[in-house]
Formats: C-alpha cells, sequence, structure tokens
C-alpha cells in the first residue's frame, strides 16, 4: 500500500503537537507500508525524520514560512488568513505537481485546505481533523469531501459532524512513555527553586488563546512558595513580562523560553497547567500524565475525555480569578505524588502504537 501524508511543517520549522502526531504514527505505519511525506522547507531543518525510521521518505518542497516576513502580505492587504493557512497555500502547487505524477492508495492531509486538492485529481483522501475548524471559512468541505476522517478527540468529531455533517473516526494522540522517566537534569538547581517550593509548569505558544496571563494572576493569590515557569515563545510575550512587572511577580515567574527536551521540566515541575479553553486533543495533557505530573486546566474542549479528576483540577469557564485561585490553592494541598502516580497510570491509555494500528486500519478500508 502506498501512502503519501502531506502536513505543511513536519521536520522543518516547527515541532508542535501535529507534526509529531505525523511522526510518531506514519513512521510506525511506514514498517508494514511504502509512506512518502511532503512538507515544507524553510532554512534550518528540525530534523524530526532524520534522527527517526529510515524507511520514511520525505519530500521537502519551498513554502512561505511563518518565519518569513513575507508571509504577511496576506495581512498587509487586510486579507483575514492564519500563518498556518498561509503556509499551506504556499505549498499546494507543490503538492498539486507530486500528486499529478504520483499515485496513492491512500493521501493522508492534515489541513482542510488539501481536501478539494486531492479530490479533484480524483485520489483517495484521509481528513486527519486536529482542530475545529470554521463553518464559513472552509464551505468547500461540503462539497469536497474526503473519503475517510479521522478526529484526535470526540470533541472534534463532534464539531466536524455539526458542521459539515462529516463523521470520523476518533484516534487519540499517543506519548512515548518511556521518554518521561528520566530525572530534572538540575532544572531546578538552575533556577534557584527551593525542595519545598511548589513549581507549576505551563508550556505552549504565548498566543491569546493559550491564556497564559491567567496563570500568572492566579499566582499572587497563592502562597509565596508557589513558582510559575512558562516554556515557549510568541506574540504575547511581551504582554505576559509586563503583566509580571506590574504584580511584581520578578523572583516567582520563570520564562525558560524553547527548550531542546521538555521531560527534564516536567521532572522538575510540581503541578502542570494548560489554561486554553478550547485544545482539540492537547498533547501535552498526556506529556504530563506520562512525567507522573497532575493537572490544572478547564472543564472545556477535549480535557475532560482525556484527564481524570482523579488527578486533575477541572475548572469552569465562569469562574473569577479569585474563584480560580482558592481551587488551584485547595489542589495544591492535596497529595501531589499519589496524584502524579494515577496520572502515570492513565498516560498508559495514550499509546503511538494504538495510534498508528488505528489509524492503518482505517486506510485499508479505502
Amino acid at each position: 500500500m502506498k501512502v503519501c501524508v502531506v502536513c505543511r511543517s513536519v521536520g522543518t520549522v516547527v515541532a508542535g503537537g501535529i507534526e509529531t502526531y505525523v511522526r510518531e504514527v506514519y513512521s510506525r505505519i511506514s514498517e508494514e507500508e511504502n509512506v512518502t511525506v511532503i512538507t515544507g522547507k524553510y532554512g534550518k531543518e528540525v530534523g524530526l525524520f532524520t534522527e527517526f525510521k529510515k524507511e520514511v521518505k520525505t519530500i521537502t518542497y519551498p513554502f512561505l514560512s511563518r518565519h518569513n516576513p513575507l508571509s504577511r502580505i496576506f495581512t498587509w492587504f487586510g486579507i483575514p488568513i492564519y500563518d498556518d493557512e498561509v503556509e499551506a497555500i504556499t505549498l499546494i502547487p507543490f503538492v498539486f505537481i507530486h500528486l499529478l505524477r504520483n499515485h496513492y492508495d491512500a493521501v493522508v492531509v492534515n489541513s482542510p485546505l488539501f481536501v478539494p486538492l486531492v479530490k479533484f485529481l480524483r485520489q483517495k483522501c484521509v481528513f486527519v481533523n486536529h482542530g475545529s475548524i470554521g463553518e464559513k471559512r472552509y464551505f468547500f468541505m461540503r462539497t469536497f469531501r474526503p473519503d475517510n476522517a479521522i478526529s484526535c478527540s470526540e470533541f472534534i468529531r463532534k464539531d466536524l459532524l455539526d458542521k459539515f455533517n462529516i463523521d470520523s473516526k476518533v484516534i487519540h494522540h499517543g506519548v512515548n512513555l518511556e521518554e518521561f522517566g528520566d530525572g530534572d537534569s538540575g532544572i531546578r538547581k538552575r533556577y534557584a527553586i527551593n525542595k519545598n517550593d511548589v513549581l507549576i509548569l505551563g508550556v505552549g505558544r504565548f498566543v491569546p488563546w493559550k491564556h497564559f496571563d491567567i496563570l500568572i494572576k492566579i499566582l499572587p493569590k497563592l502562597p509565596e512558595k508557589t513558582k510559575l515557569m512558562l516554556i515557549g515563545e510568541g506574540i504575547e510575550k511581551e504582554n505576559l513580562v509586563k503583566l509580571v512587572d506590574e504584580l511584581g511577580l520578578e523572583e516567582r515567574v520563570i520564562f525558560a523560553g524553547i527548550v531542546d527536551r521538555i521531560s527534564p521540566y516536567f521532572a522538575a515541575s510540581d503541578v502542570f497547567a494548560l489554561m486554553s479553553k478550547g485544545e482539540a486533543f492537547g498533547v501535552v495533557y498526556v506529556e504530563a500524565m506520562a512525567a507522573g505530573k497532575p493537572i490544572i486546566t478547564y472543564r472545556m474542549g477535549a480535557a475532560p475525555e482525556i484527564v481524570d479528576e482523579s488527578f486533575a483540577l477541572l475548572l469552569e469557564d465562569g469562574d473569577s480569578v479569585d474563584t480560580m485561585a482558592k481551587k488551584v490553592a485547595a489542589f495544591l494541598k492535596r497529595d501531589l505524588k499519589k496524584m502524579g502516580v494515577l496520572a502515570r497510570k492513565r498516560a498508559k491509555d495514550f499509546a503511538w502504537d494504538i495510534a498508528a494500528k488505528k489509524t492503518l486500519k482505517a486506510m485499508r478500508t479505502l
């Protein structure tokens, strides 16, 4: 079986949740089937595949990366378009030519923008949905429908069904448990975090919908020994730093930037927090669970189907900062070690091997 996977930035520009999914799932599928990955190329490569399975053939084409200043050309003319859409659109001509010259038994796409292209060329299309997509923005999905669809959570399956009447199979993302058993590699010592300090870890892009500002606003209402470490970068960085300064939290909030390996930082933390309100899945949830860390998040998006209240605090959307602070303070008084054991146990339900087998089965039914 010949499989083509189209993903705008696997192993070349960013290494986020979708890129991790493609690497982990299709490198495993390549052990049984012929897999080719088409992706964009810009500058220095991250190298997700160079360090992985040699069976995966990766073809890179030049595209307008979000890191290229020219990617803002659409916004200059007042055209509302997201950076990932710019990347996908500029990659489309190369994908078109490749699929015109090569026939596959299944073409897997990770963006709805590629669905019409694959269907126009009369190849079998599997759409993997990693997030909520706009009904008006992607209106063409009602006409150009994939031959099969996969959603990363029940939350996203319902969203796709309600908006486009496209049903899909739920296949959760996974985690490599063995990557999250090491120590903190001196992280706490490096940042002068004492043994009795409680370290809350936040991970992700600094963008408005991740709501890292809420964690910062809660912090002054928590015991002095509670500290916050944020890993990531993004357009909200300046605003977050300013908020920390305004609240006088310079000694309690640590901006660690972008790191090569996330596992030591999970190991160094006591609790993980993710305050976005509509995560389609949230790979960082299962990574935190694999590291044996209790979780603080909202009772929204895919969170209720991924985490369990035996080790997680699920906040309500309408909670005020004061209410959330009281809930978090009470949560931190619980047995964090015991909750961590339960979290690690739950993580075992999310394995990339399982995801790969289910995905391969879905492709073979085309």
